[in-house]
């Protein structure tokens, strides 16, 4: 009788093991899941992490940790899932060498962010504003490796910076396009005997002094065919512009990160070299 006692608190202590060790989906002291998810796909954006239940779970899973909390048991062998763990993965690697580099060029630490502590620079917040306008961001930078939250700071024109969420699709593409636009500035601002500067010229609405625009053309295109020659504004100038030599001598000071600017310059670049090689 006493045997009989002993085994069934044995098997009684064991299932309730079992009941402790299991989560909602997923098992906090031995990472275990009673369950899958029955979820065709994920949200990428929303998701922060993964990890593998423990080869001692009677479920092979994936579980996934969402950024409101939630964990999700998904079978491993769903090509989504894979196709999910390498892109945190990739996030993860690029998040944590980036991080590491505060000296780069397009990091400002001197730049406190809205909504960040001025100490350590770190956002205690992300902005909800799902787009912020190209034209009118300066440049971007990390947050600190030691702050609760991960976020890049864009840094406005008009002095505003904003935290935003760095896995979003349109941030990646604004770091991008400011990366090639800062690295084509600097390129093109470290040719002032090239044949396209003509640093005597003053602008339209220009200082005389260094030859800086104080305001932007309104236009959204000027004709080639009377477009002579253009310059980019020096790097010391408060805003940033290219300079479209008219015939007839008008100046007009455009901003550089518009689709067309880009083009009169490449086209304008082809007209001279053209030019050039006829005798």
């Amino acid at each position: 009788m006493r045997t009989l006692s002993a085994l069934l608190m044995v098997l009684l202590l064991c299932s309730v093991q079992q009941v402790y060790s299991a989560l909602e989906g997923a098992g906090t002291p031995l990472e275990c899941c009673t369950k899958l998810t029955k979820l065709r796909i994920l949200p990428l954006a929303r998701t922060e992490s993964y990890r593998r239940t423990s080869s001692n779970c009677p479920i092979k899973a994936v579980i996934f940790q969402m950024d409101n909390g939630k964990t999700f048991c998904v079978d491993p062998s769903w090509d989504w899932v894979q196709s999910h763990r390498k892109k945190l993965d990739q996030k993860k690697s690029s998040t944590a060498s980036k991080q590491h580099k505060p000296n780069s060029k397009n990091v400002h630490s001197s730049q406190a962010p809205e909504a960040a502590h001025s100490s350590n620079d770190c956002c205690t917040k992300l902005t909800k504003l799902r787009f912020l306008p190209l034209a009118r961001t300066e440049s971007y930078r990390w947050t600190s490796s030691s702050c609760p939250i991960k976020a890049v700071v864009f840094q406005m024109d008009n002095g505003k910076s904003f935290c935003v969420d760095p896995s979003w699709d349109w941030v990646q593409s604004h770091r991008k396009k400011l990366d090639q636009k800062k690295s084509s500035t600097a390129s093109k601002q470290h040719k002032p005997n090239s044949k396209n500067v003509h640093s005597s010229q003053a602008p339209e609405a220009a200082h005389s002094s260094n030859d800086c625009c104080t305001k932007l053309t309104k236009l959204r295109f000027l004709p080639l065919a009377r477009t002579e020659s253009y310059r980019w504004t020096n790097s010391s100038c408060p805003i940033k512009a290219v300079v479209f030599q008219m015939v007839g001598g008008k100046r007009f000071c455009a901003d550089p990160s518009w689709d067309w600017v880009d083009t009169h310059m490449k086209k304008v670049d082809q007209k001279k070299s053209s030019t050039a090689s006829k005798p």
